[in-house]
């Protein structure tokens, strides 16, 4: 009887231990994919995993461990956040758990990437040099749900709403063209055009003391005299008049307060508005700003006349430019302290565009 018993208790142990064994908590791995466009969005859905990988298919793969998440329930629900394909083509999107044991278990799903192609902004263009400076462009992007035109025009550049614009260049030198074509991503293309053939046009300048130093300084292509129409936001939006004089790392600007811009709708009604503001003889210095770079430094104390105000004919460097201009002399004393005075002639040019 004694032996019997204990035959019993050695059976019952083996047979709890078998079922330890095969009750071993169930491994179970499953994947939901959100796929828009060129990205998706992996939902991992564990069951019993420790850790576990995931490979989209490019080459990225990551690799997670899961112990510090909530297991009261046996159950990760892991986001795994967007990825971008770069590439169309058939990716398989891999899942892979590991279990305390080492035990592993795998899904698979595919997913087909169309739409970098069809999406993807292809920024091209074709320019023909003609005589005298002009210079045609052609555009030949693909994809495309905007464009960004534009030139330089040595230290400044001009942008135009044209789609095949045409550049009437005023000055000799090199240009950058370029060209930006937007939608779902982007794409840009530049290319820098030598101009040799233009006629020669009248130059800007400067003639006096120049914070110390007297200096006689004509503008150049790479420091040219600049038009801005400043953007003034407020109750009352309006634009400034702006105009900068470049020399070397220095410039000097001067502002009018007194034209503003924002409500004329063609460049022959800015252009008549703007020459009506310039009058010769000595200005009231409330309506003018005068600063010079670099720092930016505005002067306390300044004297402007006009001695003369010149019509002129205006090529078109960008289509939207107005076919005339004018040059507008100065006499200026300007004082900016402990940095010297600016006190000379100074020519500028005014563009309407």
């Amino acid at each position: 009887m004694k032996y019997l018993f204990y035959l019993y208790s050695i059976l019952l142990l083996f047979s709890c231990k078998e079922k330890d064994i095969f009750n071993t908590p169930e491994l179970v791995v499953d994947i939901e994919i959100i796929h828009e466009y060129n990205y998706v969005n992996v939902l991992n859905r564990l069951h019993n995993a420790v850790k576990y990988d995931l490979d989209y298919g490019d080459g990225t793969k990551i690799i997670a461990d899961t112990t510090l998440h909530n297991l009261s329930l046996g159950v990760i629900i892991n986001w795994d956040g967007k990825h971008y394909y770069k590439k169309d083509g058939n990716y398989t999107i891999t899942l892979t758990g590991y279990d305390k044991n080492g035990k592993s278990k795998t899904v698979s799903k595919q997913i087909v990437i169309n739409y970098v192609t069809q999406k993807t902004p292809i920024a091209d263009f074709s320019i023909e040099l003609l005589d005298d400076g002009v210079v045609k462009m052609k555009n030949l992007s693909k994809n495309y749900s905007s464009l960004e035109i534009g030139t330089s025009v040595g230290n400044w550049g001009y942008n135009t709403k044209v789609e095949n614009p045409t550049f009437i260049f005023d000055m000799n030198g090199k240009y950058t063209i370029q060209l930006s074509a937007n939608g779902a991503f982007f794409d840009h293309k530049a290319v820098e055009i030598d101009i040799k053939n233009t006629p020669n046009r009248e130059l800007g300048y400067f003639k006096g003391e120049w914070l110390g130093k007297q200096i006689d300084v004509s503008e150049s292509f790479d420091h040219q005299t600049v038009t801005e129409y400043m953007d003034i936001a407020g109750a009352n939006r309006y634009l400034l008049l702006k105009n900068t004089f470049y020399r070397d790392t220095n410039s000097i600007e001067i502002i009018n307060f007194k034209v503003r811009t924002d409500s004329l709708k063609t460049n022959e009604m800015k252009y008549e508005q703007i020459k009506s503001k310039f009058k010769l003889g000595i200005q009231n210095s409330d309506d003018w700003a005068v600063s010079f770079y670099l720092p930016l430094v505005s002067s306390k104390k300044k004297s402007i006349e006009i001695l003369e105000i010149k019509e002129v004919p205006q090529r078109k460097i960008i289509p939207e430019m107005f076919d005339k201009a004018f040059w507008i002399t100065y006499k200026i004393n300007a004082d900016f302290e402990s940095y010297g005075k600016i006190d000379g002639i100074l020519k500028v040019r005014y563009l309407i565009y």
